[in-house]
């Protein structure tokens, strides 16, 4: 099998985890969300897919843009800068895999501020405190779904 490298994405990478201080495979994990593993191999210069180009972006706070360029990924990185197709990740339920979805703005905005929340939770020491915020955002989060649930279904019954 052969594995594509891409040794200026592992330096950018490298050098965002030196800038924040040195940082290990965990706390990189801990801070942007994808599995140690995979940040192994970014480092190694192993080429990753854009959702994981993004959330490494997003947890140190870098350019997007400039990372999906640097790891090849230009036509996703333009599409991110014009807001023609503005891509939002979202949480698997059983993994660290992610998925992409074009939304509207609006959408877009209410995740970039989810996705802070839960990376500012995930800075948080284990113990009480986290596991506490952690349900809080987890019982918002589902009664948001349900809300966006019950009007998507009232739609549809009224186009019907």
């Amino acid at each position: 099998m052969h594995v594509r490298l891409n040794n200026a994405l592992a330096e950018w990478a490298g050098a965002l985890m030196q800038e924040h201080g040195n940082l290990s495979l965990r706390q990189a994990e801990i801070r942007t969300g994808v599995h140690y593993g995979t940040v192994k191999g970014l480092l190694e210069g192993r080429q990753p897919n854009a959702e994981t180009i993004i959330r490494f972006a997003l947890g140190f706070n870098a350019s997007v843009p400039e990372a999906l360029r640097v790891a090849g990924f230009d036509d996703l990185a333009h599409a991110w800068e014009t807001g023609a197709a503005p891509l939002v990740l979202h949480p698997a339920r059983n993994n660290h895999h992610q998925c992409m979805e074009t939304v509207d703005p609006v959408l877009k905005k209410a995740h970039e501020l989810h996705e802070k929340v839960v990376l500012k939770i995930a800075l948080i020491p284990f113990g009480p405190e986290r596991e506490a915020y952690k349900e809080k955002l987890r019982t918002e989060a589902e009664a948001n779904w349900n809300l966006i649930e019950a009007r998507l279904k009232a739609e549809e019954e009224r186009v019907k």
